[in-house]
Formats: structure tokens, sequence, C-alpha cells
């Protein structure tokens, strides 16, 4: 009895085991003769700003001790003692533009407050479709903006915490998405 017990539970646990390794996919609907497979919104937060931390591979969180320290990790807002002020540009193919400006003032030596812009727009794009691949005479526009305000404190010598709080919005042509979004944050 003790034994088909384990047993039992031994195949149970394989099974989980198996299930939660395998990967599953979602089912994909066709949408005017093409899968939309991979279409998520807000991929523009995933862009690393700041010249230093992308050059370090974006691995800043830890170290994140100037102004885009808004961007990576708030409570990083506390790492230095001045005002700072961030503005960095980057362009990419076929004329997408991503902008990232921010700003981090100093109420007092333990309380840090900040602001900033993020954004990835390009200049407006012809509309082409299967019967008019070489256009429609139509054009459409896109554009990302994340709009953040952040607070940072120092609670001890050794402990810091940051909080931002973000308004984005996502363009695309005729269709607007929106949402606000909150980064919280330590630094040990």
């Amino acid at each position: 009895m003790k034994k088909t017990i384990r047993y039992s539970i031994f195949v149970w646990v394989c099974a989980l085991v198996y299930l939660a390794s395998v990967k599953m996919n979602a089912q994909l609907v066709p949408n005017l003769g093409g899968q939309r497979a991979g279409i998520s919104a807000f991929q523009f937060l995933k862009i690393g700003s700041g010249a230093r931390a992308v050059a370090l591979g974006e691995t800043f969180t830890a170290i994140a001790n100037d102004a885009s320290a808004l961007y990576w990790n708030p409570a990083g807002l506390t790492q230095f003692a001045e005002n700072q002020a961030i503005f960095a540009h980057t362009e990419y193919v076929v004329d997408i533009k991503h902008e990232f400006a921010g700003v981090a003032y100093h109420l007092t030596p333990a309380d840090v407050i900040g602001a900033s812009v993020i954004s990835l727009h390009m200049d407006d794009m012809e509309i082409t479709d299967e019967t008019n691949p070489k256009g429609t005479g139509r054009y459409f526009a896109f554009g990302d903006v994340a709009v953040g305000l952040s607070y940072g404190r120092t609670m001890t010598d050794q402990f810091s915490f940051g909080l931002t709080v973000k308004y984005v919005e996502e363009t695309l042509d005729i269709l607007k998405m929106r949402g606000v979004l909150v980064d919280i944050g330590t630094f040990y």
C-alpha cells in the first residue's frame, strides 16, 4: 500500500514537472491573411535608456547612481548628492527615434524627486496591404510615450527605497492604448 502511494506521488510529480517544462502556445488566429503572433503593447519600455547604462550591458539596476536611475531603479536616485538631468537620443533603422529625458532634484539629503519622459516615434509610414503592396496612398502614425514621476528616499545608510508612477500611451494609426504603471525599487 505504501509503495503504491509513493509510486503514485512520483508519477504525479513527474507529470507536473513535464507539463511545467513543455512549451505551451496560445492559438494563433488568422487576421487578414496572416498570422499575428508575438504582438504585445508597450514594448518600447524594454529599450534601455542612458549611454552609460546601455554600455554596461543594461545591468544598471544595482549601480544606478545618476539621473538614468529614473529609468532603471528609482531607489538609485538617492545614490548621488547633487541635482542631475539627463537627455538621450538614439536613432534606429527606418527613422525610428528613441528619446529619454529626466530630472532629479534633492528635496532634502534623504529625499529625491524626479520626472522623466520616454518616447519612441517615427515619421508617418505609407499603408500597404495584400492588394496594394506599393502603397494605398494613405499614411499612418506610430508613437509611444511614457511620463513618469519618481520619489526616492534613503531609509538608512545602507538601504534606499524608490517609487515611480508612469502614464504610458501607445498610438498606432487610429488605435490608442493607455495605462498607468508603477515601478518599485530598493537599493541595499
